[in-house]
C-alpha cells in the first residue's frame, strides 16, 4: 500500500476494513489537546483560558504522552506554561475543541490504528464563516493522521467528536439535534445517518438522543449528556426539578437509555450524576456537566465548577465507576467560558484495543 492509499481509502468502509473504536478506557498512545487562542471564543479571557489548557495537558502529561496542535505564534507564549515533555505541533489552528475536529481513531485486529475524518463545518456554520475561519480545524483530522502515517477513512457526514460516545463494544450514542440538524446534514434521513455512523464506526447499535443541554452552541453533544463508564454501564447527567431548563433533555435521555439494549443485548446499568449548579452568561446558560470528563493511563481528570459540595459528590460517583485510576479534579470555568469541559478539549489516541 503506497503512502497515498494509507492516508484515504474510499473504497471501502472500515467496517469493510475491518477496524473498530477502542473503549475510551482502554490504553492510550497519547491525547491530543488544541491551544486556545481565538479571542471570540475566550472574550477577554483568553490569559486564563490558556492557563486551565495548560493545567489540563500538564496533568495528563503526567500520566501519558500529549501531543498539542496550536498555530505557530503561539509557540512560544505556550511553552512556557507546559511541560517540556508535551510535544508542540505549530501547524496552525482556529479554536480550541480536539474532541471535535480530531479524528474518530480506530483500531483492527492486528493493531494497526486508523482514523474515520468527518466533514467540520463549525457546529452549522452559524457565522456563516466556515470556510474562511475554520478551515484550519476542518484539516486537523487529516493532518494529524498524515503525521501519524495513520490510515484515513473520510466520511462526507457532517459532524463532530463531541456527539460520538462509543463503548468500544458495538455500541454507539448520538444526538439527533446535531447529526440530523438541517445545519450539518440538510435532508438526512435518520436511517440514512444510522448506516453511515455504522459503517465508518464499526458498530451494531446506535442509540438516538433527542435534545442537548439548554443553550449548548453545538446543538446538544451528546459528550455533555452521558459518558461510558464500562460495558453496558452509563454515566447519565442527571436533574430531579422539573423546573430546571435542562429537566426535559436529561429525562428524555434516561427514558431513551432506559428502554434500550447495547451491541450485545444487555440493559444498561444507568449511574445518575447530579448536574452542577447553573451558571449563567448573560442571558445564556453554560452547558456544564461532571460527566464530560476525560480519562488517561491511570487517571480520570474531572472538571470542577468552584462549588466544593457538587464538585466532590460528583467526582466520588466518577470516581468510583474507575477503580485503580487517580481521580483528578480540574478547575473547568475558565473553559467552559468557551463553551466546553474537558472532554471537549481533549481526544484519546489508543494505543491498542484490550479483548
Amino acid at each position: 500500500m503506497t503512502s497515498s492509499d494509507r492516508q484515504t481509502t474510499a473504497a471501502v468502509t472500515p467496517r469493510e476494513a475491518g477496524f473498530r473504536p477502542c473503549a475510551e478506557w482502554g490504553t492510550h498512545a497519547r491525547t491530543w489537546i488544541a491551544w486556545p487562542a481565538h479571542p471570540e471564543t475566550f472574550i477577554g479571557s483568553v490569559a486564563e483560558a490558556q492557563q486551565a489548557f495548560a493545567r489540563v495537558a500538564n496533568t495528563l502529561a503526567e500520566f501519558e504522552p500529549v501531543a498539542m496542535v496550536l498555530s505557530p505564534d503561539q509557540e512560544k507564549p505556550a511553552r512556557r506554561l507546559l511541560s517540556s515533555e508535551i510535544e508542540l505541533l505549530p501547524w496552525g489552528i482556529n479554536d480550541a475543541w480536539m474532541r471535535d475536529i480530531a479524528p474518530s481513531f480506530l483500531v483492527n485486529a492486528e493493531g494497526e490504528v486508523a482514523g474515520t475524518n468527518w466533514v467540520f463545518n463549525d457546529y452549522g456554520n452559524k457565522d456563516g464563516r466556515n470556510l474562511e475561519g475554520y478551515g484550519e480545524d476542518a484539516a486537523t483530522a487529516s493532518r494529524i493522521l498524515r503525521h501519524r502515517g495513520m490510515r484515513r477513512f473520510a466520511s462526507d457526514l457532517v459532524c463532530e467528536g463531541g456527539t460520538l460516545v462509543c463503548d468500544g463494544d458495538g455500541t454507539l450514542i448520538t444526538n439527533a439535534s446535531v447529526v440530523l440538524n438541517p445545519n450539518r446534514n440538510p435532508g438526512l434521513a435518520r436511517e440514512e445517518a444510522d448506516a453511515i455512523l455504522r459503517n465508518h464506526l464499526s458498530v451494531d447499535t446506535v442509540i438516538w438522543l433527542e435534545d442537548g443541554l439548554t443553550d449548548d452552541d453545538t446543538d446538544g453533544h451528546t459528550d455533555n449528556l452521558v459518558a461510558f463508564g464500562g460495558p453496558g454501564r452509563v454515566l447519565l447527567l442527571s436533574e430531579d426539578d422539573p423546573s430546571d431548563s435542562n429537566f426535559a433533555a436529561l429525562n428524555t435521555a434516561r427514558q431513551v437509555l432506559e428502554k434500550a439494549s447495547d451491541a450485545r443485548g444487555r440493559g444498561f446499568d444507568i449511574i445518575p450524576v447530579p448536574q452542577p449548579r447553573a451558571r449563567y452568561k448573560g442571558e445564556l446558560r453554560y452547558a456544564l456537566s461532571y460527566v464530560n470528563f476525560c480519562l488517561a493511563n491511570g487517571a480520570v481528570l474531572i472538571p470542577a465548577f468552584d462549588d466544593p459540595g457538587r464538585d466532590a459528590s460528583a467526582r466520588d460517583i466518577i470516581a468510583e465507576q474507575f477503580p485503580g485510576r487517580k481521580a483528578v479534579s480540574l478547575p473547568s470555568l475558565a473553559i467552559i467560558a468557551g463553551g466546553g469541559s474537558l472532554h471537549c478539549i481533549t481526544h484519546e489516541e489508543p494505543a491498542a484495543c484490550a479483548e
